[in-house]
């Protein structure tokens, strides 16, 4: 299985709008006609409904990192539901493997909602002005490929030995493959910025 970023155009203020808004009318505009995947995005005794509901009632963050994955993928949901589930151009399979000093690796999610660090889904986003800063990072003299860190290496080849198969995402990219990415995360700035608005990114 590869992972990928699945990019929206939202404006992250407008998700941080509706966090402790108490907008009954949007919680139920978005139950009664849930975007794919939000029933699925139930875990560890919380529901995805139980989750939106606490986003916009503002108490999310109350909420330990267990629940990250639920949050995370009903953050999503909504970005599906205020784009008509509409995605951005630009299949990008790491953003942060790209050789450049780039802000939505480092961005979190753009609510206070739980996170865990080394779960899906990956959270990124943009404000609306940052998107050209972004896109002028990306004409900067390029550094050096990334590696995974050690610690991930190290694993990936335990898992590599074991199983006897090249794990794509533990080798460093090819410059073709690293111009490719890049050109396609290009693609998807360029959408977000044609339209005005941030840019709201999940990887899984």
């Amino acid at each position: 299985m590869s992972y990928a970023h699945m990019f929206y155009a939202v404006d992250p203020k407008r998700l941080r709008s509706l966090y402790g808004a108490n907008d009954e009318s949007f919680t139920q505009s978005v139950l009664a006609d849930p975007p794919d995947g939000f029933e699925s995005a139930s875990c560890c005794d919380l529901s995805s409904e139980d989750a939106l509901r606490r986003i916009v009632a503002g108490t999310a963050e109350r909420d330990g990192e267990e629940h990250a994955a639920t949050y995370g993928y009903v953050l999503k949901a909504l970005c599906e539901h205020l784009t008509d589930g509409e995605l951005l151009e630009g299949e990008v399979a790491c953003v942060r493997d790209l050789p450049y000093d780039l802000r939505l690796p480092r961005s979190g999610a753009p609510i206070p909602i739980p996170v865990d660090e080394a779960d899906f889904p990956e959270i990124g986003f943009l404000e609306a002005d940052q998107v050209e800063a972004e896109l002028a990072a990306l004409d900067a003299p390029a550094g050096k490929p990334k590696k995974p860190p050690l610690k991930i290496r190290l694993l990936g080849w335990l898992i590599q030995k074991r199983l006897g198969v090249q794990l794509p995402s533990l080798r460093t990219p090819s410059a073709e493959e690293l111009e490719e990415e890049v050109e396609e995360y290009r693609l998807a700035l360029r959408g977000a910025a044609d339209r005005g608005t941030g840019l709201v990114s999940f990887r899984h």
